[in-house]
């Protein structure tokens, strides 16, 4: 495959032409999730575009750091009001420490044997499904 003249860059997404574009090329999408507005924090580590020979981006690409929240919880002690108090108490001071070093969101995936049971726990503490989009997931090691 010939790369015809494209080259590989940092993104700057301070240049408000560029930022302008790509947000351009990002409501022409249709997709129904917002513009990210934060592209200068430790969230966004990696900025890329493929530009070609007119420095003109062919294709655009951010990683944004995300949380992942696990839990792990003794079924065998107290009662299942006890669990809840702990998992709401416990959901309030991760979010909160969460929120604190940046974060806007944190996920959590359910295995499928407890997730409507579960979901549903989660939703009462605010949580709310993700969109129904397949996840795909690129491992790195």
């Amino acid at each position: 495959m010939k790369d015809a003249g494209m080259r590989l860059v940092q993104l700057d997404m301070s240049d408000p032409a560029l930022r302008e574009h790509l947000e351009g090329l990002h409501r022409a999408s249709g997709f129904d999730y917002r513009f990210p507005k934060d592209f200068d924090t430790p969230l966004f580590p990696v900025k890329r575009a493929v530009m070609n020979e007119a420095n003109y981006p062919i294709a655009a690409a951010a990683i944004k750091v995300v949380g992942e929240a696990y839990l792990w919880m003794d079924h065998s002690l107290g009662t299942a009001e006890d669990r809840m108090i702990a998992l709401a108490m416990l959901n309030a001071d991760i979010a909160a420490r969460t929120r604190e070093i940046g974060f806007d969101s944190v996920h959590s995936a359910l295995p499928p044997a407890i997730a409507d049971r579960f979901g549903k726990r989660l939703e009462s503490l605010g949580w709310q499904p993700a969109r129904p989009w397949p996840l795909y997931t690129f491992q790195l090691r």
